[in-house]
C-alpha cells in the first residue's frame, strides 16, 4: 500500500502484506496472514488480531475519541506503542518492545486477567493514566524506565529477570511486586 488513508482494513488470507509508506484507519484487522507494519501506523478504531503483525521498527498510534480495543494477538508484539486516545485491552496479553506511552489525559486499561509488558529495552511514559480493570490487569515492567508522570492505577510486577532494575519514587494505585527468576 501506499500513503494513503483506510477506512477500514482487513488482511483476509494466509498471504503476506507490508506497506511501502506510513499508513492511517479507522479499524486494523489481520484475519489470517502476515502484516509488516510501516514506520508509522495510525489506528483510529480497533485493533485486532488474529494472525501475525511483524512490528518492526514501527509505531503504532492509537488515536480515538471513544474506548477501543486493541486484541494484539497470541504473542502480541509492538516496537513502540503511543495511545493518543482511549484503549483497552480485550483477549490477550501483548509486549511493547520499545517505548509504551500514554498521551495527557488518555487511558490504556488493562483488561482483568492480562499483562502489558514494557521489555527490557522499552521505557513506559504515562502523562495520561493506565488502569485495569477489576483491580487483576497487571503493567509488567522489564527496565528502569517507568516515568513519574500520570496516574498508575494497574498492578505493577517489576520483573529483574536478568537485569538490575530501579523502580522510581511515584504513587502507585494498585499492588507492586518484584519478582526475577
Amino acid at each position: 500500500t501506499g500513503t494513503s488513508a483506510f477506512n477500514n482494513i482487513e488482511f483476509l488470507n494466509s498471504g503476506s502484506w507490508s506497506f511501502s509508506a506510513d499508513a492511517s484507519t479507522t479499524n486494523f484487522t489481520i484475519t489470517s496472514g502476515t502484516v509488516t507494519a510501516p514506520t508509522r501506523l495510525t489506528v483510529a478504531g480497533n485493533y485486532a488480531n488474529s494472525g501475525t503483525f511483524t512490528a518492526g521498527a514501527g509505531t503504532l498510534f492509537l488515536e480515538n475519541t471513544t474506548t477501543k480495543t486493541i486484541n494484539a494477538g497470541s504473542g502480541g508484539s509492538f516496537s513502540s506503542l503511543q495511545i493518543i486516545g482511549f484503549a483497552s485491552t480485550t483477549a490477550n496479553n501483548f509486549s511493547v518492545t520499545g517505548a509504551l506511552t500514554v498521551a495527557s489525559s488518555k487511558i490504556l486499561e488493562i483488561a482483568s486477567g492480562l499483562t502489558v509488558t514494557s521489555g527490557s529495552a522499552g521505557s513506559v511514559v504515562i502523562n495520561g493514566k493506565i488502569d485495569d480493570t477489576s483491580d487483576n490487569g497487571t503493567l509488567i515492567v522489564q527496565n528502569s524506565s517507568l516515568g513519574t508522570g500520570g496516574t498508575l492505577d494497574s498492578r505493577v510486577r517489576f520483573d529483574a529477570t536478568g537485569a538490575t532494575i530501579t523502580a522510581p519514587a511515584r504513587t502507585y494505585g494498585g499492588i507492586v511486586a518484584a519478582y526475577s527468576s
